[in-house]
């Protein structure tokens, strides 16, 4: 089974994506290459356009980067403070200065972690109000503001690690179904794709 990840980040645990493990982890890896990588392409010029041809052989080694045998960063218990259980994780962002924010669905909130994995602060809880969520999902980022839909009240809210809330916009219901988030560019132009709201079965719409 596949593990989703964020910047770098790894997640396992139940609820987004996968069922691994009875509550969550969050890991972060150190990488490095390999320097017996060899190249399994050509790059050729032809009147001043680059073309790269691959050989259609896989790399044996990977593709010339090693995982670290243990993570520079965990976080995630399953029996310590609330704080630290994760589950529905849907969402990870570095932000500028090494500060984790993590999107927690199972909790309906937005948790600030330190560089190295503790806790700093938690916005949002459960509930259908301007500072709330049901069904949160982190879409993106504009520099450390965290760009969160959240799929069941249609909302897109913006959090900044330390400001907190600092803005919120309404989808048309005309979208219909649940916005699932697929990524965003620099500007916070946020792509989404959809998804059948089965609450709304018997009453499907054109568009």
């Amino acid at each position: 089974m596949s593990t989703p990840r964020r910047n770098g980040l790894e997640f396992r645990g139940r609820g987004f994506y996968s069922a691994t493990l009875p509550m969550g982890f969050l890991l972060l890896l150190s990488c490095s290459p390999d320097a017996s990588t060899q190249d399994h392409f050509t790059v050729t010029d032809s009147a001043g356009v680059e073309i790269v041809q691959n050989d259609g052989t896989l790399p044996p080694n990977g593709g010339g980067w090693v995982v670290a045998q243990e993570p520079t960063l965990s976080i995630g218990t399953v029996g310590g403070e609330e704080v630290y259980q994760l589950f529905g994780v849907a969402g990870v962002h570095r932000f500028s200065d090494g500060r984790i924010g993590v999107v927690n669905s199972g909790s309906h909130d937005i948790r600030v972690y330190s560089a190295d994995g503790a806790h700093l602060r938690s916005f949002g809880q459960r509930g259908a109000g301007p500072e709330e969520f049901e069904m949160p999902a982190l879409a993106g980022s504009v520099g450390d503001t965290l760009i969160v839909v959240d799929r069941a009240h249609h909302r897109i809210t913006f959090v900044h690690p330390d400001e907190g809330f600092v803005g919120l916009t309404r989808v048309s219901d005309d979208v219909g179904g649940f916005l699932n988030p697929s990524g965003s560019f620099a500007n916070g132009v946020t792509v989404y794709g959809g998804a059948f709201d089965m609450r709304r079965i018997g009453r499907s719409r054109t568009g």
